[in-house]
């Protein structure tokens, strides 16, 4: 009877699958959370959103994090550490760095909350949606 290596064993390949997973929930959430910035000055008036319009922000970052749950699968913590990461490597890669770029991270971070919201309301009518089509 041959031993089965560590890598072989089912709750191994289980465990890289459910980290698959999040890695692309976080990477498409981070290229909404960049989207958002990115389109900034155009939509919200100002380099840094919550300045321009904070409740079209806060409506963004909601639909940011339902949009991606639907399509990607994952964990809804996936989407809400990836789009802080996207919207952080914005502000610190592409933005003048000026007095409010140090703080911006943790704005991000509070006002992620939403993203969260918004990626378990998606979560779950992704299910749903899986369900009813035949595919639970």
């Amino acid at each position: 009877m041959a031993t089965q290596g560590l890598s072989d064993t089912p709750a191994w390949r289980a465990r890289k699958a459910r980290r698959w997973l999040a890695v692309r929930a976080g990477a498409l959430s981070a290229a909404f959370g960049g989207l958002i910035w990115a389109v900034s000055p155009t939509a919200f008036g100002h380099p840094e959103p919550w300045d321009g319009n904070p409740t079209l922000y806060f409506q963004s970052l909601f639909l940011a994090g339902l949009v991606a749950a639907l399509v990607v699968r994952g964990p809804f913590w996936a989407h809400y550490l990836g789009t802080i990461v996207g919207q952080s490597a914005f502000v610190l890669l592409v933005l003048p760095l000026g007095a409010f770029s140090g703080m911006a991270p943790f704005v991000i971070a509070l006002y992620g909350a939403l993203v969260a919201m918004g990626a378990a309301l998606g979560s779950g009518a992704r299910r749903l949606l899986h369900h009813f089509a035949g595919r639970a």
